[in-house]
């Protein structure tokens, strides 16, 4: 594409001759150097063996059928004497299929009880192992009057809150609060 270009814009100028792609140098390769042509070419060796996959394929062919005869039951109807072998020591299947039940239950009861602790409702009380810890404290943070004895300024304002009372529903029966008086219409 370059090259193109290249002589493209040569005809239109005419101003000068462009080089093109002669300027390249020729590749020259690891092989051709230094004059050693004659390590390229060994002549094949007389002793060439099949390889290994082909013996393996050789034996995997008996091997198959030994094994298709040995796992089809005799003619009167017991299985062979290697397949009985076999299966006396096949009691792991039994055990795992246990192991694997057993699994199973546990798994869906830890789901289910993840299921209970995940939408059960944090309880509003909590359990202090030492409950006084909160009417313990330094002697110097001591806010005024919180030593002092409060019973009577209680029974005082407790008073005064009952006295407000008995006045209130004593001008409600005689109809003096007018938000209370009943409505007679237009």
């Amino acid at each position: 594409m370059i090259v193109a270009r290249r002589r493209a814009s040569c005809k239109v100028l005419q101003s000068a001759p462009c080089r093109t792609s002669s300027s390249r140098t020729s590749r020259r390769f690891a092989h051709d150097e230094h004059g050693h042509s004659a390590h390229h070419s060994h002549p094949a060796s007389e002793n060439e063996s099949f390889g290994k996959g082909f013996y393996v394929t050789l034996a995997v062919l008996p091997a198959s059928y030994l094994t298709y005869t040995l796992s089809r039951p005799g003619a009167d109807g017991k299985s062979h004497p290697v397949t009985q072998l076999l299966d006396k020591y096949s009691d792991w299947r039994e055990e795992w299929e246990q192991r694997n039940a057993i699994h199973t239950r546990l798994v869906e009861q830890a789901g289910h009880d993840r299921n209970l602790f995940i939408h059960t409702p944090a309880p509003n009380h909590i359990e202090l192992r030492f409950p006084e810890q909160f009417s313990t404290g330094s002697q110097v943070a001591v806010h005024a009057g919180s030593k002092a004895n409060l019973e009577e300024l209680i029974a005082h304002y407790r008073n005064k809150a009952f006295e407000e009372e008995d006045e209130k529903t004593g001008r409600l029966r005689r109809g003096e609060i007018p938000g209370q008086k009943e409505y007679r219409g237009p």
